[in-house]
């Protein structure tokens, strides 16, 4: 509803690479900007091994850039360590910024930005601070 159009499904489980390249492609082929949004973490699949029906998946089979999502709550520097786990997991997925979740102040933004830049070379694209309501 947000982009007012239909969302359409990019199951990589249920449906073959091509299915889903050609899913996307036809209704991605009048858009400016596609959002693909993923399903549990990153890497999480039909099972727990292996990477069939996961985002990282789904990317993969589009070539698409990654934006990251991850929980900052009570994170500094490990920030660092924990994009840096999911950037080198997989070298195939092309992780272009994140977006820190959960932080709790500017002086906390600030800090996560200034090592996942500093020692990451990745954009913080974004943060969202905690709201207990």
């Amino acid at each position: 509803m947000a982009a007012g159009k239909v969302s359409h499904n990019l199951d990589s489980w249920m449906g073959s690479p091509e299915a889903i390249q050609s899913l996307f492609q036809k209704h991605s082929a009048t858009s400016e900007l596609s959002l693909i949004e993923g399903v549990m973490g990153l890497y999480d699949g039909a099972r727990g091994q292996g990477e069939v029906g996961s985002t990282a998946q789904v990317a993969k089979i589009l070539r698409t850039p990654v934006i990251l999502v991850f929980s900052a709550k009570g994170l500094a520097r490990s920030a660092a360590a924990l994009v840096a786990g999911y950037r080198h997991f997989d070298p195939n997925v092309n992780l272009v910024g994140v977006i820190a979740n959960g932080v709790g102040s500017q002086r906390h933004i600030d800090f996560i930005q200034e090592v996942i830049e500093g020692e990451l070379g990745l954009p913080l694209l974004g943060a969202l601070i905690e709201d207990k309501a």
